[in-house]
């Protein structure tokens, strides 16, 4: 397992997609759908990457990024901010960019070019 990430998303296919195509890459993926629920997630876990939805219920996405500042530790948490028409595949392929850039892994990895993405994302 390469570590966790967390997605905050309140589109389940979003989510789902995003989150299948990470697992295949290795990594645990933990869900929520609102900014309160991943607060609770980030009790529990502290993933190498959050994804973002800004346009959360209840709290948002940019209010869960003001809480997350007072907390030193979940503040250096790599976050990648998704709106709301944001596709799957391209959020794949920049939330695999970022996890790449924090494993000093900066290697393309053909399997993580965007059309690859979009294949498998379609596929899934």
């Amino acid at each position: 397992m390469r570590g966790s990430v967390l997605i905050v998303h309140d589109d389940l296919g979003v989510g789902r997609c995003l989150g299948g195509f990470l697992e295949t890459k290795g990594y645990k993926v933990l869900y929520a759908s609102t900014g309160q629920e991943a607060l609770a997630v980030l009790e529990e876990d502290v993933p190498r990457l959050l994804v973002i939805g800004v346009g959360l219920p209840l709290l948002g996405g940019w209010k869960l990024i003001e809480a997350l500042a007072h907390y030193p530790d979940l503040s250096r948490i790599p976050r990648l901010l998704a709106s709301p028409g944001d596709a799957p595949a391209p959020l794949a392929a920049r939330a695999l960019a970022l996890l790449a850039s924090r494993d000093g892994d900066m290697k393309p990895d053909p399997t993580s070019a965007p059309e690859e993405v979009l294949r498998r994302v379609a596929s899934a």
